[in-house]
């Protein structure tokens, strides 16, 4: 499922603030947002535009030159961030549907290209170099990302009853690792397949250094060669280091994708892979096991709490079915929930 960064909605509910005149708090899908108090209704039809977007520079969004303008990180325009004020966290901006060329847009329309909508992303490493690659990231394993179970609130109706586990979310960078007959250890990071190369420094002393560190290239003849690993690289120089890792890197595996079969390979599995066959890998840690019966409230209350690394509230937790599984709208039955005081926190 493609993250639709603006989409039509409805406004569920209008629910006032404490202590705040002016403002309310609008209820769309399963995100809660701050708005001016009177500008909109109960079933109105709106345009909500989530956090980590960056609207272009042009006069339908001037207003929000004074706090979310930015140009850097090769992107310029106004950056939609979590913010808390009263004490409410508020995730996103509405729009009224005015602000798009006429038309006809049904609920739950995809409109981020229509208003020129990109994603904030920073780079996840500092690049003393431009990355030597043998190509792009390969087509026959899937990128890793989950979408926020904010923005997918049925989900949790869907797949009541189930029994589910959260892992805790670590800020750090998607790496990926598979073995060729050919070609040998391939090391990836989240669009390219990195070359081995030891003079370009963000390709070695990154990625590379870790793979070379855990020995995946072994882990990997052991699993059978059909397996590739993909994880969380933390450390150094990586997303301000939050969890203060001395000049090292520690990869935390959460998936094993089985290449010839197409299939990820289930938590169960992976647990007992890891232990039984000593392969001297990290997986990443459960932090609940569950029957869902949850709301969307109760998974980003269950996000909050801090990372077992170090004293820092921990980024989120990712949520997936003990089983792997398939729903029809997300394809793999796996969604996250974001620490709102970790956004907070680090002003993301």
């Amino acid at each position: 499922m493609r993250r639709a960064l603006a989409s039509i909605q409805t406004i569920d509910k209008l629910e006032p603030i404490p202590e705040a005149d002016r403002i309310e708090l609008a209820h769309v899908l399963g995100w809660k947002v701050i708005v001016k108090k009177g500008e909109f209704q109960t079933g109105d039809k709106v345009v909500y535009v989530e956090a980590d977007s960056v609207l272009p520079e042009d006069n339908r969004f001037d207003f929000l030159r004074k706090c979310c303008y930015i140009n850097r990180f090769g992107l310029k325009g106004f950056r939609i961030k979590t913010i808390k004020m009263k004490g409410v966290i508020s995730q996103g901006i509405i729009f009224p549907i005015t602000i798009l060329p006429d038309g006809d847009y049904p609920i739950g329309s995809d409109v981020t290209s229509t208003i020129g909508i990109t994603k904030y992303e920073i780079p996840d490493i500092s690049m003393p170099k431009k990355p030597r690659a043998r190509g792009t990231f390969p087509r026959d394993i899937p990128k890793t990302d989950e979408i926020r179970v904010q923005s997918i609130p049925d989900v949790l109706v869907r797949h009541a009853g189930k029994e589910f586990y959260a892992t805790e979310k670590f800020d750090g960078t998607s790496m990926t690792v598979f073995w060729d007959s050919d070609t040998g250890l391939h090391v990836c990071s989240r669009n390219l397949d990195l070359a081995p190369d030891k003079i370009h420094a963000w390709n070695g002393s990154a990625y590379w250094h870790t793979a070379r560190k855990y020995h995946l290239d072994e882990v990997l003849h052991v699993l059978g060669d059909s397996i590739a690993l993909q994880g969380e690289l933390i450390g150094t120089g990586i997303r301000d280091n939050k969890y203060d890792l001395k000049n090292d890197y520690k990869f935390i595996v959460f998936n094993m994708w089985d290449i010839a079969n197409r299939c990820y390979i289930d938590r169960a599995t992976m647990e007992d892979a890891v232990k039984d066959l000593s392969l001297g890998i990290e997986l990443v840690p459960r932090v609940y096991d569950f029957v869902l019966d949850h709301s969307v409230d109760d998974m980003v209350n269950l996000s909050k709490g801090n990372s077992i690394l170090a004293d820092v509230p921990r980024e989120g937790i990712v949520i997936r079915p003990w089983e792997e599984q398939f729903d029809q709208y997300l394809g793999r039955l796996s969604f996250k929930a974001i620490n709102p005081d970790f956004l907070i926190q680090f002003d993301e």
